[in-house]
């Protein structure tokens, strides 16, 4: 296995990647005929807002070390529920925390710890979407 799959960059055409570098553009109606072996499988589509999840093949998330959801709570579980076969899947917090750590440095030349924000967007986000429910 090796490379990356990331959906969509940028809609409609997906892109598929190499270890080596290489990469491949399919149209939307490619993505039936996606081959296995990724190492990560990156969701950039917004389908799990509406409760859905992307139309993939199962064999896209074969071997893959990870699957990763950008969005987060209730609207990244569609896309990891079908991600099962992938040895990890995670969802978009640590990428909002850290980006919002970034640009606080930025500013204001420091950098603030993570892990107590992270902790407190999974609360958050796990509460409001069973609150909502």
């Amino acid at each position: 296995g090796g490379g990356f799959f990331i959906f969509p960059f940028p809609p409609p055409p997906f892109l598929w990647g190499g270890a080596g570098g290489g990469s491949t553009v399919v149209g939307a109606s490619g993505l039936g005929e996606c081959p296995a072996g990724f190492d990560v499988v990156v969701n950039g589509t917004a389908a799990g807002m509406g409760g859905v999840a992307p139309d993939l093949p199962a064999a896209v998330f074969e071997g893959a070390l990870l699957a990763y959801d950008m969005a987060y709570g209730e609207s990244a579980r569609p896309f990891l529920a079908i991600a099962r076969a992938a040895r990890q899947g995670a969802d978009g917090v640590g990428m909002l925390a850290e980006q919002a750590a970034a640009s606080f440095a930025v500013w204001l030349r420091r950098r603030p710890e993570t892990a107590a924000q992270i902790a407190e967007l999974r609360r958050a986000t796990n509460n409001h979407w069973r609150k909502n429910k």
